[in-house]
């Protein structure tokens, strides 16, 4: 069954909000400055949203960078 998220609901914004934190690391860098960045973000969109979802979107964002790094598929 098809749910349509209403603008402006919090999912609608946790959504967002892991597309931003995507879209502002979706370039990995190899260094220190960069990971505390990733994680520091992870943690404020889980704190912000206080959701399962958020913080599986949130989770989802940062392994994939961790991924990407890696320069798996």
């Amino acid at each position: 069954m098809k749910r349509t998220i209403e603008k402006g609901s919090d999912e609608w914004k946790a959504f967002t909000r892991a597309w931003q934190f995507y879209q502002d690391y979706a370039i990995p860098e190899n260094n220190d400055e960069y990971w505390e960045n990733v994680v520091q973000t992870m943690s404020e969109i889980e704190r912000e949203y206080k959701t399962p979802l958020a913080k599986w979107l949130a989770y989802g964002v940062a392994k994939a960078l961790d991924e990407m790094a890696k320069g798996e598929k």
